[in-house]
């Protein structure tokens, strides 16, 4: 019956085979799909920015976040919170004079 255990390990084997490349095969045909797939949609991309909706579309976007964030500065003036950016400077002003100090503290310990 050695015979018999020899011929279902060939067939396991022969199956695995297959198996693998039919999974080779399908993983080709995915990567080729989504290739000609993500062809198409720059193809389309590209045509519709050229169009003249597009443009004037996204220049209102830009022109609407312009007025959100004039409108946003100008409430956060009102009620006296500061802006992002302007945390953003102060933050960076704040390492300047933190590091300035750190060099004066290391200096009047080099002249002790």
């Amino acid at each position: 019956s050695t015979n018999g255990f020899d011929r279902f390990n060939d067939a396991l084997k022969s199956l695995d085979e297959q198996l693998t490349e039919m999974r080779e095969n399908f993983d080709d045909g995915r990567k080729k799909f989504e290739t000609q797939i993500n062809k198409q949609r720059n193809r389309v991309e590209t045509r519709i920015k050229k169009t003249d909706l597009y443009k004037r579309t996204n220049k209102l976007r830009k022109d609407i976040e312009g007025q959100v964030e004039s409108a946003r500065a100008q409430v956060y003036d009102a009620f006296g919170i500061a802006s992002k950016t302007e945390i953003e400077k102060l933050h960076r002003k704040l390492n300047t004079i933190s590091r300035k100090l750190n060099e004066i503290s290391r200096e009047q310990a080099q002249a002790s």
